[in-house]
């Protein structure tokens, strides 16, 4: 006769339900959530740099972990290696006077390069390098944008932490479509958003996503004086540029950003054949890169939107 309580052991944190894991759940994400904003109100600028370089390291291992699982050879060694070696290179070209979207690109793919070179002197350790090299084009470009914002060239009057308070704005909006998702999603949630790739989104949930990441931009809107250039010399900054109509779009559009960053690592799991990319985090969050899969594609075209019409 089988003990219940062992039995309740063996199910992975992520999988239980009930009132008290949901608890669990939303004491974690808040303290998570807490700990990111006093990093974001008070650490120094260039903060951001290693601990970017150390999440997108850690999301590596966790990608070459779960490639392993399909592709034999995948080393999350090997892949963290060249995804610090990525950001070891991506100075060199800042330092050679190349434009700050060169490094975004080339770092990660001369790191890409190195690994296919050392596959060469082992036969049959292609696939594997080239898995490998997979991760540094879905985790390690993506999260430079990170670094482009949060440590931008601005003008004077946009104040040291003009960048930082950009990557705060991109993040809190679209996690606030993954909370308002869920809310949405459990309480009226009935037709599938794509069940072959994520079972539990649904429109409704979507819709519920798109309402809190408006909610929490507009938030951002009513914000924005305290935000703007001391002198207001420039008067095409971010925070000039906002309105209640543009925050509501904003909001809006990277919450369709996450979801398609969600969606993307969800495939990848289904592909490798695992509910969570590890369960590093606690009450059945999953990983590091389960955290940053909503916010991975947001800040890239954020950054090209704000390139594009002078906001930067």
């Amino acid at each position: 006769m089988s003990n219940p309580e062992s039995a309740d052991a063996a199910v992975p944190a992520s999988l239980k339900k009930g009132p008290a894991a949901v608890a669990k759940r939303t004491v974690s994400a808040l303290a998570a959530a807490a700990a990111v904003t006093a990093l974001f109100l008070h650490a120094p600028v260039m903060a951001f740099p290693p601990v970017l370089a150390l999440c997108a390291v850690l999301c590596q291992a966790e990608f070459c972990a779960m490639a392993a699982r399909k592709v034999p050879g995948v080393s999350a060694a090997r892949g963290c290696a060249a995804a610090i070696l990525s950001w070891l290179i991506a100075p060199a070209f800042l330092l050679r006077g190349a434009g700050p979207l060169v490094p975004a690109f080339a770092a990660p793919a001369a790191a890409a390069a190195v690994l296919l070179a050392l596959s060469a002197f082992k036969p049959g350790n292609m696939r594997a390098a080239l898995a490998e090299a997979a991760g540094l084009a879905y985790i390690c470009m993506p999260v430079s944008f990170f670094m482009l914002l949060a440590v931008p060239g601005t003008c004077g009057c946009a104040g040291p932490r003009y960048g930082v308070q950009l990557l705060f704005f991109v993040l809190a909006t679209v996690k606030a479509s993954d909370m308002g998702g869920y809310a949405f999603g459990k309480a009226f949630g009935r037709h599938k958003l794509c069940p072959s790739v994520s079972p539990n989104k649904s429109w409704e949930g979507l819709f519920g996503g798109m309402f809190g990441s408006a909610l929490v931009a507009c938030i951002f809107c009513a914000c924005a004086a305290d935000m703007r250039g001391a002198d207001g010399a420039c008067h095409r900054l971010f925070w000039d540029w906002l309105t209640y109509p543009r925050a509501a779009l904003a909001g809006a559009a990277l919450c369709l950003l996450g979801t398609a960053g969600d969606l993307f690592e969800s495939k990848i799991k289904r592909i490798c054949g695992v509910k969570d990319s590890s369960a590093f985090l606690p009450a059945g969050m999953g990983g590091f890169l389960d955290m940053f899969d909503s916010i991975m594609f947001a800040p890239a075209a954020f950054y090209a939107f704000c390139a594009l019409n002078g906001l930067l």
